[in-house]
């Protein structure tokens, strides 16, 4: 959170996890504008299978800082 909340423009970023769920690394996937941001799921994959990754969570913020998921959030989350 102390990395995204004071941006001004949306972020995604992915944390990478082992198989014990140890943090791996936080690797940006995708720098949008004020309203949205339009990660690529390749460029996740691509991430996660540099690092040898067992699992990812996927995190971004709202520079509007109301947490309330948009349609696209919503959309993104069907993956």
């Amino acid at each position: 959170m102390p990395l995204l909340r004071d941006l001004k423009y949306e972020m995604f970023k992915v944390v990478l996890l082992d198989r014990r769920n140890s943090v791996l690394d936080v690797a940006d996937v995708d720098e949008g504008d004020v309203a949205r941001t339009q990660p690529s799921i390749r460029k996740v994959m691509l991430r996660a299978t540099q690092a040898y990754a067992a699992g990812i969570i996927a995190v971004h913020n709202h520079p509007s800082g109301d947490p309330t998921p948009s349609e696209q959030d919503k959309l993104l989350a069907t993956w």
